[in-house]
């Protein structure tokens, strides 16, 4: 499960141009996991 929203969300970091959002989410799933 939190192997693949961590996939999902490096997808996600390289898919947003904007770095804040980018970081911040890969860090939200890991305080989620």
């Amino acid at each position: 499960m939190c192997d693949h929203a961590v996939a999902g969300a490096g997808w996600l970091r390289m898919a947003l141009p904007n770095e804040t959002a980018a970081w911040t989410i890969p860090a939200a799933v890991v305080f989620w996991c």
